[in-house]
């Protein structure tokens, strides 16, 4: 048996143009959604091989573009580099100016600013002059208390003899002796007021001197103090500063 050859069909001839074209030329591809998903560094690795690429004059000149595709792949790829990069730079600069801008006071702002600013200070030197005028006051009441408490000493000075009855200063515990006669020279007192002023009501009586009643008065009053000789003028005064309450307790004021 021999074999047969077989022919390839006729629609492929390696003679036509339209097969070379197809066997040398890739089909066009849209790359520019694949360059924009590639990162930087790849990018520069593709410029970088068809650099390489295009150095290659001898394979360069069997291309029937020349090189032409390549040469503007490589434009793009370096403009989609570019805009990477200034883009990359960008952002950190736009953030700055944001930030600045935020931190930039407009004129309103400044003026309320300020404002705030000398009311603080009118508030300030409020306060300060509310504590001097509060410490000149405190001295004015010092100094007129240091006055009055002068004054007073002056006064207790010259008024001793009065206030001695007002105020109790001391004092002074007796024995029960001394009260018992305390007491004795208080009804003597007692007694001799009492004659007194029966005297005293007699005496506006138009009666004779030498009458009975009379003479009777005075010799009662003449005895009376005859028997109590101990007591004087200085007594009653003495009597006067002490103040008798029971024998258990007797206290000099």
């Amino acid at each position: 048996m021999s074999q047969t050859l077989r022919k390839p069909p006729p629609t492929i001839s390696f003679s036509s143009t339209s097969t070379k074209k197809n066997i040398f030329i890739p089909p066009v591809r849209d790359e520019s959604n694949e360059l924009s998903k590639m990162s930087v560094k790849e990018l520069e690795q593709r410029l970088e091989k068809n650099t390489k690429f295009l150095e290659n004059e001898e394979l360069i000149s069997k291309l029937p573009d020349k090189g032409k595709r390549v040469i503007e792949r490589n434009k793009q790829i370096i403009q989609i580099i570019e805009r990477r990069k200034s883009s990359s730079i960008s952002k950190p600069i736009k953030k700055l100016n944001a930030q600045f801008e935020k931190m930039t006071i407009e004129k309103d702002d400044e003026m309320n600013y300020n404002n705030n600013d000398n009311n603080n200070n009118n508030k300030n030197n409020n306060n300060n002059n509310n504590n001097n005028n509060n410490n000149n006051s405190n001295n004015n009441y010092n100094n007129n208390n240091n006055h009055n408490r002068n004054n007073n000493n002056d006064n207790n000075g010259k008024n001793s003899k009065h206030e001695k009855y007002k105020r109790p200063t001391r004092i002074n515990i007796i024995s029960m002796e001394e009260s018992i006669q305390l007491q004795k020279r208080q009804k003597g007192i007692e007694e001799e007021l009492r004659l007194k002023s029966l005297t005293d009501q007699f005496s506006k009586i138009s009666v004779e001197n030498n009458s009975e009643e009379w003479k009777n008065i005075r010799y009662f009053r003449n005895e009376f103090s005859d028997n109590d000789s101990s007591f004087t003028e200085d007594s009653d005064d003495e009597l006067s500063e002490i103040h008798v309450f029971e024998p258990q307790s007797i206290t000099k004021i």
